[in-house]
């Protein structure tokens, strides 16, 4: 059932997202820079364990850490792929090698060059790393970022809905996983806005 009182929903999220910011930040001041996402990364590689699928046999999009957020990228590989932010307000990809020129965008995250970057049904054309034909049979697995998510699988995210355009358009050759620091993240319900899309998994 969706709140039909907008002005409400958007206070209730602004509010959220105030209080999980703070309360992420003051746990990562007593964790590592390398614990601060380790912990999360070995629990999504049971899941792909759960689920049958290879993360070295898939391509993995995962996002570049910001605010605080768990790092998952400490492991990465070749078959990874990072988000741009595009002037239509969507996500592009790209491949992070060491001769990718890169930038700061708006909110100070680092980006590829528009050359190096791709939409998704792109990626093959993009792809040096890898002989794609083997990726092809398994869903892209992505991280996406976010401060918190409910027992119904919602996620509370920036309020630019760049992620819940992307998981809409290409939901049916994705998994989605949201990766948070501990269970005090997870709430009975989230204020919900009728774009807001669902994660697939939710860990901890």
């Amino acid at each position: 059932m969706f709140n039909t009182d907008l002005s409400k929903i958007l206070h209730e999220k602004m509010n959220s997202r105030l209080h999980f910011k703070k309360l992420r930040q003051e746990l990562k001041i007593n964790s590592s820079e390398y614990n601060w996402g380790s912990y999360q990364f070995s629990i999504f590689l049971n899941l792909m364990k759960l689920i049958n699928i290879d993360p070295n046999q898939s391509i993995i999009a995962s996002y570049v850490p910001f605010q605080s957020e768990l790092n998952l990228n400490l492991k990465a590989k070749n078959n990874w792929i990072f988000p741009k932010t595009s002037i239509n307000n969507s996500l592009k990809w790209f491949f992070l090698k060491e001769s990718t020129p890169l930038s700061l965008n708006k909110y100070s995250l680092i980006e590829a060059e528009n050359t190096e970057c791709f939409d998704l049904e792109e990626i093959e054309k993009f792809n040096t790393n890898f002989q794609f034909q083997n990726f092809k049979k398994n869903k892209i697995i992505v991280f996406v970022p976010g401060l918190a998510a409910d027992k119904s699988n919602y996620r509370l995210g920036y309020g630019n809905g760049y992620y819940d355009r992307f998981i809409s358009k290409y939901r049916d050759i994705i998994i989605t996983i949201l990766a948070l620091p501990s269970k005090d993240f997870i709430v009975e319900h989230l204020p919900i806005e009728t774009h807001d899309e669902k994660i697939d998994y939710v860990i901890y």
